[in-house]
């Protein structure tokens, strides 16, 4: 192995997965070189580099990085479960090279995506100039879900360059929101919070009282006709389970949550790069209508959850050389079942194992299932099981 990752980006521990995960923007050399080139005024002259020749050092580094197997090869693992069966009916007998085509291109993307943080995003900040460079397609969407005066919460991915769409919706003149992990992002804080983003931290677990204010600043949001955005392809672990490329995962619900709580209406958007007149392409579609499938608010919020999760795996498998967090994603959204006690008796494992499930079916979704029935036979089970014990 030619180097190692680590010695290019500091790590962190999650608390709740206790997965190391890679944090480029809180590297503070990042915000360092940021403030050489705006001392020697090199901003003006950055957007005029071709984007090809961004591309042609991405492609570089990439050549390095494709290298290190122990870094690639859980991912080259995922895609072949995601994109496998696809691949081998479009090329039959070619799904290693496919798929390490499509990692390659990956780490391309994510090399051109720092790039465009550290040349590009502080000159849009400081000259506004972005007429030029991004059209937003459906823009008629969100000023007419706007008008309803209930703020809109707009769903998202982490596809292409997602922190350039923030910056570029702000700039436009919207008053926009993000809920995201500010400790990824502290070299960078700084240039979106100039652009006009308003940065709302992810609600921790664990932390009550830092959860309510962060309700209560959510809330002010939606009350002040504001754009709230949730990239909704990632999840921590106090968030709800269920299926994201047939794997059980923890997702957020809150977007459904919000929007039937302050009668907001749900937009999704999307951000390209664009090799025609304009660099970049914003997305906006109609309004996702949220079926009312029951009379308990529980089971349309995780109903709707379910099908918002499976448009935004539609719009990655259709875009996964620009999906940005295939490194970390089989880490840190992917509910591993596993962690049950297997100690004591027969009868006492079994118990376990029953605990755990019923655990899993009150914290998770599928459409159709009905979890009261099951938790009911597992608890006679138990019951049953207790005596034999």
């Amino acid at each position: 192995m030619s180097f190692k990752l680590k010695d290019l980006m500091p790590t962190r521990k999650i608390i709740e997965s206790e997965e190391e995960i890679f944090y480029i923007f809180n590297v503070k050399m990042v915000k360092n070189i940021i403030e050489i080139f705006k001392f020697f005024r090199l901003y003006s002259f950055f957007p005029k580099i071709p984007k090809s020749f961004l591309k042609f050092l991405a492609q570089g580094v990439s050549h390095v990085v494709i290298k290190d197997e122990t870094y690639n090869q859980p991912i080259i693992k995922f895609i072949k479960k995601i994109l496998g069966k696809k691949i081998n009916e479009k090329y039959p007998g070619r799904e290693k090279y496919i798929i390490n085509r499509i990692l390659f291109h990956n780490f391309i993307k994510m090399f051109e995506f720092f790039f465009e943080i550290i040349l590009l995003m502080p000159h849009f900040n400081m000259y506004r100039q972005i007429d030029e460079y991004v059209k937003i397609k459906g823009r008629n969407y969100l000023d007419n879900a706007l008008k309803k005066g209930n703020g809109v919460i707009i769903v998202s991915d982490h596809i292409d360059n997602y922190l350039l769409f923030l910056m570029f919706l702000a700039l436009s003149g919207y008053k926009v929101n993000i809920i995201m992990q500010i400790q990824s992002y502290t070299s960078i804080l700084k240039i979106l919070k100039e652009s006009g983003l308003k940065i709302i931290p992810s609600p921790p677990s664990g932390n009550e009282k830092l959860r309510i204010k962060i309700r209560n600043l959510i809330e002010k949001v939606l009350y002040n006709n504001e754009i709230l955005i949730i990239l909704q392809d990632f999840g921590s672990q106090h968030y709800k389970i269920m299926d994201f490329f047939d794997e059980l995962c923890y997702t957020p619900i809150g977007v459904v949550s919000l929007a039937l709580k302050y009668n907001s209406p749900i937009l999704m958007a999307f951000f390209k790069s664009n090799k025609k007149k304009y660099r970049y392409k914003i997305t906006i579609t109609p309004e996702f209508k949220i079926e009312r499938n029951s009379d308990k608010k529980a089971d349309i919020i995780l109903h709707n959850t379910y099908n918002i999760n499976k448009i935004i795996e539609k719009h990655i498998k259709r875009n996964i050389i620009d999906w940005m967090i295939i490194p970390i994603y089989y880490n840190n959204r992917i509910y591993k079942i596993g962690d049950i006690k297997d100690e004591g008796s027969l009868v006492k494992k079994i118990l376990n194992k029953i605990q755990f499930y019923e655990n899993l079916i009150n914290k998770s979704y599928e459409p159709g299932r009905d979890s009261k029935k099951i938790i009911l036979v597992l608890n006679k089970m138990k019951e049953e099981l207790k005596r034999l014990e």
